[in-house]
């Protein structure tokens, strides 16, 4: 799975790197090179201030420091030996120590009140002992080093190496609050624990209430699970919120490994289940997909030593070297869903890449930074604390976000913050028990300065509308509000943001270029899952800003995969040119016997949908499996190839199939352009437990429109009518039957013959037979464009 940046590198960012060499010759800025290329760092400051940051320097002046025998040297002088410091003394908790030589940490007993590593230092800690540091703060400075652990030689799987951030309270002179935790500013930061190398496990079977043992579709003894390492099986049946009023079950459950199998192929739990963990079905009662088992446990913790009290953080920012695997962040990150101010101040998160750049030349493996198989663990308290963003990329380009867990978050789980994030990889990450937010639909801003919040309580949000490659990601068990989901792409407002010339490149330091944000269409996002969530997946403003189209532009979505949700699969706000390519939905059918459950399977209805195009769906056991936009194209617009939605290749068990309303808006006006439908080898079928029509049209606009234009064309033609691929059925021109008769089009079907009667499936239009000139071919993908550069 580990792969390098050039494999994955997203379509539409391919030329960020053509650009640069014709017109930059790979542009980094000369000032910047000539910077990283000069003489050795002198020792830091009482702040070091950054192009974004204030960062104060804890050990400022302090006597604590490496004695010169210590410096240089291949083998790290101990920790705990008096010989290592100028004091004379082992660091207590008084200590504000200088790391300016090479110290190893060998056993349990490292304390501290703060730490900066300065250039030429360096910090370890021992492979193959069990050890542990206490301190309030490390600050990894410009030529400082920072190791837990190394792809060489992690730390050993049966020992343990941990941080604990100390709950002392914040000095006066900290106002933004740096402090308290790991900050790593243009300096190194290597951690390599026991390597997990499945973070999250398929289920074999459905787990049952009672039961102990499960079984397992790959080897937990290939993926390097132990016995006594913690698991997560989350909640999977489908919230039944109709019936509940509103509530849904927490059904997630928390065990450990009290045996494996000598194959690996099935484990036992210290613990029965409580709850019953089902699979969801197809309309045959095949099971498609099971839940996950997800393993939180690593040999190397960094962790806040009072969740209750002052926690800790981690930032990571600048020119730094970062290269952290398969560690545990436990109660950690301390800014909230509340709004932002002294007491809770900004970017204070457990993992956070702050304006990360990374070195001039990448990592061995050719990206800018790693964050690959670790932990973010905010806590049961987290309940109650709404501590939010587990993982946070802002501002940091070209790295790798790689089968870590983050559980127990609010307002978000894994962010991009600024939407200039550009060309990182998010692959095989797993979500669970996302636990509050604020369950904000719109905008949800920091009145200081306009920045997005992002608290309504989502999985995986992503400031922006593309840049960066997402695939197989996994949302499980995201808990209750209407605008909840398991991913949301918010580019609402973002207009031009800056991104880097190249891989490399410090878009603040002469190397970025202004890019128009509705001009980046969301090109690589595959195999993504979401189950047990309010909602799947929503996506705002991407090539398209508000109403405004950006020709040129297109996205997507390919083989996204919802099920048991219990509201929307995809609700689909302002797009242009998005293409919805094997989308599948399994819905607990049983639940369809509550007439008032409405699950819809894609809801496209309400706002601007233009060029939108349905392609291999497969949508089982929804109570509407599409309904179809109502806003499609310019306003005032008209002609033949106006407002044209596909739907192709498709089946859709529904009770109703696909409900087309008459063009129509929530955001008002008369002059809404005509629309047409056309379908092409789409199967319906009704679950046995409600069905109504295969395909329904009324004339009164969307439900929640505000205007509607009965008036405007809205027609609909379906080739091969409820056939798969490859088979022949009737080919149909359909009218709306809300307007007169007399509008039929004798260029598009034989308005002589109406057939109505032999399609009682299909309510509320004229049926003819189609004219056979009019058979469009199948469609393919949109094309993908390259982002507009509005201003170096």
């Amino acid at each position: 799975m580990m792969t390098t940046v050039r494999s994955y590198f997203p379509l539409n960012y391919r030329w960020i790197v053509v650009a640069a060499a014709l017109l930059l010759v790979g542009f980094i800025s000369q000032t910047e090179v000539a910077r990283l290329q000069a003489a050795p760092v002198a020792d830091p400051g009482p702040v070091v201030q950054t192009h974004h940051e204030t960062i104060p320097n804890p050990v400022y002046g302090s006597a604590q420091r490496v004695v010169a025998g210590c410096k240089g040297v291949a083998t790290p002088c101990a920790w705990e030996a008096a010989s290592t410091w100028t004091t004379g003394a082992v660091p207590d908790g008084s200590s504000r120590v200088i790391v300016d030589g090479v110290v190893r940490i060998g056993g349990e007993t490292a304390v501290s009140h703060s730490i900066g590593i300065y250039p030429g230092g360096q910090l370890s800690f021992a492979p193959n002992a069990n050890t542990r540091l206490q301190t309030a703060d490390i600050v990894v400075f410009e030529g400082g080093n920072l190791e837990i652990g190394r792809v060489a030689q992690p730390i050993a799987d049966d020992k343990t190496a941990e941080i604990i951030i100390r709950d002392l309270p914040f000095s006066p002179d900290d106002t933004k609050q740096h402090l308290r935790g790991i900050v790593v500013v243009n300096g190194t930061f290597y951690a390599h624990g026991r390597g997990v190398w499945e973070a999250f496990i398929r289920t074999a079977a459905e787990p049952a209430a009672g039961s102990k043992n499960i079984a397992l579709s790959t080897s937990a003894q290939a993926a390097n699970w132990h016995v006594g390492d913690e698991l997560v099986l989350p909640t999977s049946s489908q919230c039944p919120i109709s019936a509940n009023e509103g509530t849904c079950p927490i059904e997630t459950e928390d065990r450990t490994i009290a045996a494996i199998a000598p194959d690996g192929m099935s484990l036992t739990l210290n613990q029965p289940l409580q709850f019953d963990h089902p699979g969801a079905r197809d309309r045959n009662g095949h099971i498609d997909f099971l839940p996950h088992l997800v393993n939180k446990s690593r040999n190397i913790v960094i962790r806040s030593e009072n969740p209750n009290g002052v926690r800790g953080h981690v930032l990571l920012h600048g020119r730094s070297t970062i290269d952290i695997r398969y560690v545990r962040f436990q109660d950690l990150g301390r800014t909230d869903i509340r709004d932002l101010g002294d007491d809770n101040q900004k970017g204070r998160y457990p993992l956070h890449a702050h304006h990360l750049i990374g070195p001039v030349t990448p990592l061995p493996n050719g990206y800018q930074f790693m964050i690959y198989g670790n932990v973010v663990d905010f806590g049961p308290e987290n309940r109650e604390q709404d501590r939010k963003w587990g993982i946070t990329i802002h501002g940091s380009h070209f790295g790798l976000i790689e089968q870590n867990i983050v559980d127990y978050a609010s307002g978000a789980a894994i962010v991009t913050e600024d939407a200039s994030e550009t060309g990182n990889e998010f692959l095989y990450n797993f979500v669970v028990r996302v636990v509050g937010g604020n369950g904000e639909r719109f905008e949800d801003q920091d009145v200081s300065d306009g920045s997005k919040l992002g608290r309504a309580g989502i999985a995986y949000w992503f400031n922006g509308g593309g840049g960066n490659v997402y695939r197989h990601n996994v949302a499980a068990a995201v808990e209750e509000c209407i605008y909840c989901y398991g991913f949301k792409f918010d580019n609402v407002y973002n207009g031009d943001v800056m991104i880097p010339t190249a891989q490399g490149a410090d878009p603040h330091m002469g190397g970025g270029i202004m890019v128009d944000s509705y001009t980046i269409g969301l090109t690589d996002f595959a195999n993504n899952e979401a189950y047990a969530v309010p909602n799947g997946i929503t996506i705002w403003w991407v090539c398209a800003e508000f109403e405004t189209p950006r020709e040129g532009c297109s996205s997507l979505m390919k083989d996204f995969v919802v099920w048991h949700h219990h509201r929307w699969g995809y609700f689909g706000y302002e797009t242009n040119a998005m293409t919805i390519d094997g989308f599948i939905h399994r819905g607990d059918v049983t639940r369809l016997e509550n007439e008032y459950e409405l699950v819809t399977s894609l809801y496209l209805v309400d706002y601007f949908q233009r060029q939108t195009v349905i392609r291999n769906a497969d949508l089982q056991g929804a109570m509407l499996g599409i309904e179809m936009p109502v806003n499609r194209d310019v306003r005032g617009s008209d002609g033949d190839n106006v407002g044209i939605t596909r739907v192709e290749n498709s089946l859709i068990v529904a009770s109703t199939g696909m409900l087309i309303s008459s063009p129509s808006s929530t955001n008002g006006a008369d002059d809404l352009p005509p629309q047409r439908t056309i379908l092409r080898n789409v199967q319906f079928a009704y679950p046995p437990q409600r069905q109504n029509k295969f395909i329904s049209i009324n004339g009164n606009g969307a439900e929640a429109a505000t205007s509607n234009n009965p008036n405007a064309r809205n027609d609909i033609w379906i080739i091969d009518y409820n056939k798969p691929a490859g088979e022949d059925g009737p080919d149909l021109y359909i009218s709306p039957r809300y307007q007169p008769k007399s509008r039929c089009d004798n260029a598009l079907g034989d308005c002589s013959n109406e057939i109505s009667g032999s399609f009682p499936a299909i309510e509320g239009g004229y049926i003819y037979p189609l004219a056979d000139n009019l058979i469009p071919p199948p469609v393919g993908s949109h094309k993908v464009y390259l982002p507009v550069v509005v201003k170096w």
